[in-house]
């Protein structure tokens, strides 16, 4: 059985829906084609967030449990921020979702972006009292993380977007005001980052409750259906995060 993401998602949505025949049906595919994926071989970006949008709008064993829990815990952004350990946003993660459920879908979300725009690099962060913090990241070194480890409104493309609470998009970091002249140019510099966008994660009540960002070593001028997809990715994460309570 393959491990990766991808593979995850399509076993976890066939369990959702009955079966592998029946997955097959909702995905318009062959059942070749589905366990030749499944095994893990990386299936189209358009199959794999079909399959995503099953497990995310799918109601999970224990759901109602959870967001009971969730509920009656009443976990602020406040309450989250102040958590003294500084694993406490992925505690965070693995109190409100089940291990195959929180953890794997942030990664899922992360890595679907990277694919759907051809981005070298990425993270998605979650919203603290104390600011955006990383959960999950590719392709960076601990100078960009150590940097990064905390963003506050206005700083770099991830602050802007969490100030403006919409879509901040840089497609050259060597020439834009937000990044010349500034630390965080020079990080994203040494980083071998030239473009990035960032993408708020809206979640239940018109809250933000995250960022999705994408960074290129490249010049990037997305087109419009780049930019839908990234919607796509951010919503389902958001619903997901949000315990599905839209």
């Amino acid at each position: 059985m393959g491990t990766g993401v991808h593979s995850k998602a399509l076993h976890r949505a066939a369990e959702i829906v009955g079966g592998r025949v029946e997955l097959c049906t909702k995905l318009g595919v062959s059942l070749r084609e589905l366990e030749a994926w499944m095994s893990g071989r990386e299936p189209p970006m358009s199959v794999f967030l079909k399959a995503v949008d099953i497990i995310t709008f799918a109601p999970h064993p224990g759901a109602r449990q959870r967001a009971e829990a969730t509920r009656a815990a009443a976990l602020s952004r406040e309450q989250i921020g102040k958590a003294a350990k500084p694993l406490s946003v992925l505690g965070f993660l693995q109190a409100k979702f089940d291990p195959m459920d929180g953890s794997w879908m942030v990664e899922a979300a992360l890595d679907a972006a990277l694919r759907a725009t051809g981005a070298e690099r990425g993270n998605l962060q979650l919203l603290c009292a104390d600011g955006l913090r990383i959960v999950a990241q590719r392709g960076f070194e601990q100078p960009f993380l150590d940097f990064f480890a905390r963003v506050h409104d206005g700083e770099g493309c991830c602050g802007a977007a969490l100030k403006a609470r919409g879509r901040v998009l840089v497609s050259d970091v060597a020439t834009d005001p937000l990044f010349a002249g500034t630390p965080e140019g020079e990080v994203l510099t040494a980083a071998r980052v030239r473009a990035v966008q960032s993408t708020p994660l809206i979640g239940a009540g018109g809250d933000l409750v995250g960022m999705l960002s994408t960074h290129y070593e490249r010049v990037w001028h997305p087109g419009e259906q780049e930019l839908d997809v990234l919607d796509h990715i951010a919503r389902r994460t958001a619903f997901w995060l949000s315990g599905g309570e839209l």
